[in-house]
């Protein structure tokens, strides 16, 4: 508030930035000597293509980069590429199209917490953290949470079904809601744990996530198939 509304600043994410390195992939980075999210455009660009061997493949430098929408057009640069004897070729340019492989919103998009995100937009963010080499761990865990954590209410009412069938004699309501309250805080404390434990690498991500559901699932069944009607 202070910085845009106040002091008529830019937000941060379209600031100009400068010395910036970019991880593209296990094999691609980036470096910009100042990048302009306003005129999406990138100068001092270096591209440097590794193979699994850490071995440099391919070298970009340009002097100025825009995205033009379909690629960037690239100014005043040079490609090197090396072979497998180590011979180097250069190809010299003043003005290309080139379409690489990262679109300029990677650079600009500010992102959103996970646990905002749909879990279509969280697992592409999770792909592009893997593809980029980085650790996914605690962030699948909040994929699989996105599917299993629906199920809540079926299974919170497959566990209160037998208690509902209970004769209204043996406790009252009383005893009905302090069964719910303990049902409850018992499911948030399995679920808090095992994620916890997934965010440890000390349980999979995927067991995790459906611990919690398990659990009273198999509570449920066992008390409805128990249950005196």
């Amino acid at each position: 508030m202070d910085r845009v509304k106040i002091r008529g600043l830019l937000p941060r994410h379209l600031q100009r930035q400068s010395q910036i390195w970019y991880r593209s992939s296990d094999t691609r980075f980036l470096r910009m000597a100042l990048l302009d999210p306003v005129e999406q455009s990138m100068e001092g660009l270096l591209v440097l293509d590794i193979d699994r061997d850490f071995q440099l493949v391919e070298r970009l430098d340009a002097r100025k980069a825009r995205w033009m929408g379909d690629g960037w057009q690239l100014s005043t640069g040079v490609i090197r590429r090396i072979d497998g004897q180590n011979r180097v070729r250069s190809e010299t340019f003043e003005s290309r199209l080139a379409s690489m492989l990262e679109h300029i919103d990677d650079f600009t998009q500010v992102q959103k917490p996970p646990d905002t995100l749909s879990f279509l937009e969280l697992r592409a963010f999770v792909a592009k953290l893997r593809e980029s080499g980085h650790q996914v761990g605690k962030y699948l865990v909040q994929l699989y949470a996105k599917l299993s954590f629906p199920l809540v209410h079926f299974i919170m009412a497959l566990v209160a079904i037998p208690f509902a069938l209970v004769s209204p004699r043996s406790g009252g309501r009383a005893v009905g809601i302090g069964v719910a309250i303990m049902i409850a805080v018992g499911y948030w404390m399995v679920d808090s744990i095992a994620l916890a434990f997934a965010q440890a690498d000390l349980l999979p991500p995927a067991l995790a996530a459906w611990t919690a559901n398990i659990v009273f699932a198999g509570i449920g069944t066992a008390l409805f198939l128990n249950a005196r009607t």
